[in-house]
């Protein structure tokens, strides 16, 4: 019954295919004036369209005002927006939150042992395999003073950047790599990683190593409390770029401020790909809850969460007139106008129409420099018919139709072209009437000077005849 949309918003020249991004909201408010479940299993996250359902993992929150849900968006457009919508309001609902459909590696820990689809336990890079149980969703784990290696069947695809994030508590400082990434196929080749040895009391810090280097401790990153469940994350900005932090579990801020760090090492660049690990070698149980690796970009994507929709399922919606509660916009057989006042799914028909044009409402004015004209030349007029049976929703009129292809105009006419939410481009064509007069006016000045040269030359034509038939006069006298 109810639907907020969520706007990302990608700053970076990539298209994101198949991106996770994190949506923050407060479900506490919701559950408490009975629109959602208490454990929010009646969440859903669609596309665009508000139908194609989403790939989505619930992190944690439930009945909070931080409650954080992952999801995998299929297409985010290179500096532009996408719009997706989380739906809850269904008391019959069952959870559909899926991490491991969500995520390029992700495990929660349910059953009674590790999956080997997912891990190697039989050691790993010449360690001893991890002794462990896996119980009630937690994995533990622990050593017998000897060096012992659990280590994901995942690594990353060459030149990949990636995120990996777990959380995690320990019941005791120990000889402990907590959480790294290493070259795949040997992981005393190269690494970057939290480690909580080698750094004083209850803090850890930040080990390194490059290939033909030795292990570094560049980095303390603080206390963390026994016992506390704490979120951390490495990220690989680059091929030589790495970052990690330590956050709070429930809020998923950074725990103080020195709990993060960034490192470059030039060394990096010659790594193909990288795999989670983390050894153990004291007799201390320390906790995994849930682990997981998504994709990364520089910068991330940024999300604004909106307002609720009050939404109405029904196939009679889409035949009617549908008007967001928030923002007024209006959909004509569609419930998602997006950011257009007035969005029409299909043909529309008006027997006249008036544009504002005042030049009181208007500054920076100027003659449309020639230049302008000019790039018409470029445009390529097509002929088309509409994609009716692939797009049947949008009712597409039949027929053969004369137009420009958007990707072509945005090129030459950037500001003629607008990406909408769902990733389709639209052509101001109204726009085009001003540069073909301008490109008229032009041609018409050129064609009156050409029609002023004529005339001279006809004039001097005239002139050297009439000479001529002087000469010819002269000429023919005894």
């Amino acid at each position: 019954n109810y639907r907020i949309p969520i706007y990302i918003q990608n700053s970076s020249p990539n298209v994101l295919n198949d991106y996770q991004v994190l949506i923050k909201f407060a479900s506490n408010s919701l559950i408490s004036s009975g629109k959602m479940q208490a454990n929010c299993a009646d969440i859903r996250i669609t596309d665009a369209d508000g139908c194609t359902l989403l790939n989505f993992w619930i992190e944690g929150g439930l009945n909070s005002s931080s409650t954080f849900v992952w999801t995998k968006v299929p297409s985010i457009p290179a500096n532009g927006v996408k719009i997706i919508y989380l739906y809850y309001g269904n008391p019959s609902a069952s959870s559909a939150s899926i991490g491991q459909s969500t995520f390029l590696f992700f495990d929660d820990f349910l059953g009674t042992t590790l999956d080997p689809s997912r891990w190697i336990t039989t050691g790993h890079s010449g360690y001893l395999p991890m002794f462990y149980t896996v119980s009630g969703g937690i994995l533990t784990e622990w050593s017998d003073n000897q060096w012992r290696i659990l280590a994901a069947n995942y690594t990353s695809a060459t030149n990949e950047l990636i995120a990996v994030e777990a959380k995690i508590s320990k019941s005791n400082s120990s000889r402990w790599h907590v959480h790294y990434l290493v070259q795949g196929s040997d992981a005393n080749n190269a690494r970057f990683g939290i480690v909580d040895d080698g750094y004083p009391g209850l803090n850890i810090g930040i080990q390194v190593k490059c290939p033909s280097g030795s292990y570094e401790l560049p980095y303390d990153l603080g206390p963390i409390l026994n016992d506390v469940w704490y979120t951390m994350r490495i990220l690989r900005k680059s091929s030589i770029h790495f970052y990690a932090d330590v956050l709070s579990s429930t809020t998923r801020e950074i725990v103080n401020s020195t709990a993060f760090f960034e490192h470059q090492r030039t060394c990096w660049s010659t790594i193909p790909n990288w795999r989670w690990v983390n050894w153990q070698s004291s007799n201390v149980q320390v906790k995994y809850d849930w682990i997981f690796i998504r994709k990364y970009q520089d910068p991330e994507p940024n999300l604004i969460v909106g307002s609720e929709e009050v939404y109405n399922p029904s196939p009679s919606l889409r035949n009617s007139i549908f008007v967001h509660p928030q923002t007024g916009n209006v959909g004509i057989n569609t419930t998602t106008p997006g950011f257009y006042t007035l969005f029409v799914e299909g043909l529309a028909f008006a027997r006249g129409g008036w544009f504002s044009s005042d030049a009181r409402l208007k500054h920076f004015i100027q003659p449309i420099q020639e230049s302008y004209t000019q790039r018409l030349l470029k445009l390529t007029p097509v002929q088309f018919k509409w994609n009716q049976n692939a797009y049947p929703s949008k009712r597409f009129p039949s027929g053969q139709h004369f137009g420009l292809l958007a990707q072509e105009v945005e090129k030459i006419f950037p500001d003629l072209v607008m990406q909408d939410p769902i990733n389709e481009k639209s052509v101001a064509y109204i726009e085009f009437i001003p540069l073909l007069i301008a490109a008229y006016q032009n041609m018409h000045k050129t064609l009156e000077s050409y029609k002023q040269d004529i005339q001279n030359l006809q004039r001097e034509n005239q002139m050297l005849k009439g000479e001529i038939n002087n000469l010819k006069t002269k000429l023919s006298k005894p």
